[in-house]
């Protein structure tokens, strides 16, 4: 509503709607640890930097991590979800390669991930959250390289 050549207090009536809540990143139980899969062999974390395979032509690890709350609208390509790892010094950015609907589970988006360039071989855990729409998921622990380190879990979402 525009209002014009205001003199005095003017009222309006609205209606408002609760907005849906970011995307969240799935852990395992009640533990900050990322429910997450090498999207080549199908494996477990910890992940290395560099995939002992050759399917892919930079031997980068592409991790599969799995999201609620998460849709890509018509038009939207997965360039429009970043994604971020923190060492607890460092961000380091990575992307995004594919974000699909879980078949038979509607609800779950499975999004493929290229490790960054930067990431060290041996960094210990890693606290990775996706950015979509300009609202943040939850921080969740990945261990690269080994599990373990890393910085201190993220606060409890309020």
């Amino acid at each position: 509503m525009t209002f014009n050549n205001i003199s005095g207090n003017q009222a309006a009536n609205f209606t408002a709607a609760f907005a849906s809540s970011g995307p969240v990143l799935l852990t395992e139980g009640a533990s900050t640890r990322a429910v997450a899969l090498d999207a080549a062999t199908w494996m477990r974390e910890p992940f290395t930097v560099t995939s002992s395979l050759s399917w892919a032509i930079d031997r980068r690890t592409r991790i599969m991590l799995f999201a609620t709350n998460l849709n890509l609208q018509n038009g939207e390509k997965p360039s429009d979800v970043s994604c971020e790892a923190d060492d607890g010094i460092r961000i380091y950015p990575m992307t995004v390669e594919s974000v699909l609907s879980v078949p038979t589970f509607e609800w779950m988006t499975a999004l493929t991930v290229r490790l960054s360039d930067s990431l060290p071989d041996n960094i210990g855990d890693v606290l990775i959250r996706i950015i979509y729409h300009r609202v943040s998921s939850n921080r969740v622990r990945v261990g690269i390289g080994r599990l373990g380190g890393g910085p201190a879990n993220p606060a409890p979402a309020s």
